[in-house]
This record gives structure tokens, sequence and C-alpha cells, in this order.
């Protein structure tokens, strides 16, 4: 994405595209990114690079996050970044990335007096910051993401329940092993959560500020969820038209979705978009990390 950061890091964006990288895919099959990956990788942030310097952009970042964390080869990728681009891409632990995505949220201007808990679902990783009066209180990074969920339990189309079921038991166990806090509001980034919002308010071409702060029911969840289901690959991709890259992963994401809400025992979620790429942008400002190497 490309924005405009004001004195306080608030972020106003000009331009964003959504892509898949593949990373995740690759780290899960074979434990680290195939060449193939690599070098469409080096191609796509070469053109958004180009991108972003024909709308003025002053400064450029790249970042990585769960599955360049794993990836056995993550180093060559960041050197080739640099190499062939001439520029430095950094990968961000889980716990900075749980603060660069709480920055996202508050990006917006949003004061967050009530104890909330902001919940990413992201490919490999799934952070969970609690807040409270636009403060963190404690942060936790799992290893709990669409894309690794997808690669273990989703591999017939449409997919198989009793392995859907399976993958549901996984969750919830993961999820427990996690100190609950009591929260006020439950707030959902990534892709799943912007997707879901998305469908739920009509939208055939995906705009983030029409899903901002969307309060996302749980029985209109797991109506999608079970939706989604009955489809096969091809009916989610025309469903997902707004972004149809995430039809083999929504599945998994949003069984995450529905986990998530029962555990903190809630019957609405509100959705952000503003998430890590508004985080990192912002910090450029409020310099809660060093995010250049």
């Amino acid at each position: 994405m490309t924005g405009v950061v004001d004195e306080k890091g608030g972020v106003f964006p000009l331009d964003e595209a959504i892509y898949s990288s593949g990373f995740g895919k690759d780290v899960f099959d074979y434990g680290k990114i195939s060449d193939d990956t690599i070098g469409r990788n080096i191609v796509l942030i070469s053109e958004l690079a180009h991108r972003a310097e024909r709308m003025g952009a002053e400064k450029i970042l790249v970042c990585g996050t769960s599955a360049l964390r794993r990836a056995s080869n993550a180093a060559e990728f960041i050197r080739t970044v640099e190499e062939e681009i001439g520029l430095k891409a950094m990968i961000v632990s889980g716990q900075e990335e749980a603060l660069l995505t709480y920055m996202g949220y508050a990006s917006g201007g949003a004061e967050i007096n009530e104890k909330t808990a902001l919940a990413d679902i992201g490919g490999g990783s799934c952070e969970i910051i609690y807040i409270e009066k636009s403060e963190i209180i404690d942060t936790v990074s799992l290893e709990l993401g669409a894309v690794d969920l997808t690669e273990r339990y989703i591999d017939s189309d449409p997919p198989d329940i009793s392995k859907f079921r399976r993958m549901k038991h996984y969750i919830i166990s993961i999820l427990s092993k996690v100190e609950l806090k009591l929260i006020d509001k439950l707030v959902l980034s990534g892709g799943t959560a912007t997707a879901l919002a998305a469908l739920s308010c009509g939208l055939t071409v995906y705009n983030g500020s029409k899903i901002e702060n969307y309060a996302l029911i749980y029985e209109n969840v797991i109506h999608l969820q079970n939706r989604f289901l009955s489809m096969n690959l091809q009916q989610r991709k025309e469903l997902l038209e707004f972004d149809p890259g995430r039809a083999n992963v929504i599945i998994a994401g949003a069984a995450i979705m529905v986990a998530l809400l029962a555990l903190f025992e809630k019957r609405t979620a509100f959705v952000t978009h503003r998430g890590l790429r508004y985080g990192m942008l912002s910090n450029l400002v409020r310099q809660k990390l060093v995010i250049n190497p």
C-alpha cells in the first residue's frame, strides 16, 4: 500500500492492492521458499515499488512475517531483494508483528478505552493483542494460520467434513492454551476477517473504508463458514470476486474466527482493515520499533 502519514502517526491510504506471495504454502510443503516463488515475488515487489514511486513515495518498506520467520532460506530472499531491487527487506518477530498490528489499528485515530482484544489472523500465525486505555497490556503470538491449516486439513474439493472437524478440534486445542483476559470488545484483522465483512456488506469490489469497524455476528460467520464448506474452490473464487486468491484458505480462516468468538464468549466481533501495513507506515513517525535493517 501507499499512504500519507501525519505527525501523530495517522495513516491516510492513497493506494492499496492485495496479492498472494505463496510463501506460506512453500514453507509448509518444503520448509523453504522455492526458486520460482522467489522469482515471482521479486518481480511483484519491483512492480509495486515502481508504482509507489510514481505516486511520489519517499520511503519504501518491505516486510515479511510468519512464513519468512520459518523459511530456511529467508536470508537468501532478503539478499535477493536488496541485490535485484535495491531495497532492504526485514522480517518482524511475532511480538513485533503484534505491536505493528495494533499501531495499524490505532492509525485511524481510534481511541480504545474499553478492554479490547485485537486478533490478527494471518497465513501462518495469529497474534492476539490485549489493549486497555489505548495501551498494550499483553500480546500473544500463536503458530495458528489459515495457510498452514489449509495445507494440513483441506486437501479435497469440496472439503472433507471429517477433516474439517479435526481441524476445528486442533484450533480449539491451540487457543485453549491462551491465558484469557476479560474483555469488553473483540476486534479482528487480517484477510479472512475483511473478506467476511466485505461479503456481509455485499461488496463486489474491495473497499477497506466501507468495512472498517463492521460488526460481524457469530451466527453470520457460522453461516458463511458452512456456505464455504458446501462449495468447491472455483465457486468460492467466484463468491470472493474482490479477492479470489483467498478462496483456498478462507475455510480455515473462518474456522479460526469462529473459535476466537467462542473463546472470548462474544456474539459480535468488529473488523478493521488497518493492520500490519498501516502499522509499518505509522511507525515511521511514532518510532516504536526500529524497522530498517
